[in-house]
């Protein structure tokens, strides 16, 4: 499979997927990251306190690891817990679809930095295959929470609202492909007198 098609099914949309990043330099290190898919440029926002940053600055390049059935990984790799992996152009790998990239600082601000990953290399397991977007997840509890708002009590529509407004947020940011439904969401609970944070 071509480089541009791989990648192309494994970050299908624009929005943000949630990766373990893989780097070398001061140390082998893993860490969850979202990665930012506008078009075809792919982003990662670091912040410079990280081993990630460090990393990079020491060796440029990174391994993302498509992760989608095994959320422990995400446990493992964010509480810097022991993980098996594999090293592939010098990077860990944690799983059988990763792909492998340049890492460029194009953006440097006080505390973090926005690397551009510019991919060089494929490994691919599956034919057909995406990265996890919690959006998606947010949107189908959004649906849920949405279908239990004329049954709950006044104090647990209160907290539920504010879950509510916590999910609209995080799917606006993380799934832009679902703008125009969470749209109309927003009208349906205005309609009925509820307010959104």
């Amino acid at each position: 499979m071509e480089l541009h098609e791989a990648i192309k099914n494994i970050f299908p949309s624009n929005g943000i997927y949630e990766v373990i990043l893989g780097t070398k330099g001061i140390r082998d290190n893993i860490s969850p990251i979202g990665v930012i898919v506008n078009e075809n440029q792919l982003k990662v926002k670091l912040y410079k306190c990280t081993t990630t940053y460090q990393n990079i600055l020491v060796y440029p390049y990174c391994s993302i690891n498509v992760v989608i059935d095994n959320p422990k990984m995400f446990y493992l790799a964010l509480f810097n817990k022991s993980v098996k992996y594999n090293l592939i152009h010098g990077l860990p790998v944690v799983s059988d679809n990763v792909i492998f990239s340049n890492c460029k600082i194009i953006e440097d601000h006080t505390e973090y930095v926005i690397l551009s990953l510019d991919p060089f290399d494929v490994k691919y397991s599956r034919q057909k295959i995406s990265a996890f977007n919690r959006g998606n997840c947010l949107f189908i509890d959004l649906l849920v929470n949405i279908t239990r708002l004329d049954i709950f009590s006044r104090e647990e529509l209160e907290s539920m609202l504010k879950v509510i407004s916590y999910e609209i947020k995080v799917i606006k940011r993380t799934q832009p492909n679902l703008l125009d439904i969470i749209r109309e969401i927003e009208d349906l609970i205005r309609s009925k007198g509820y307010k959104l944070e």
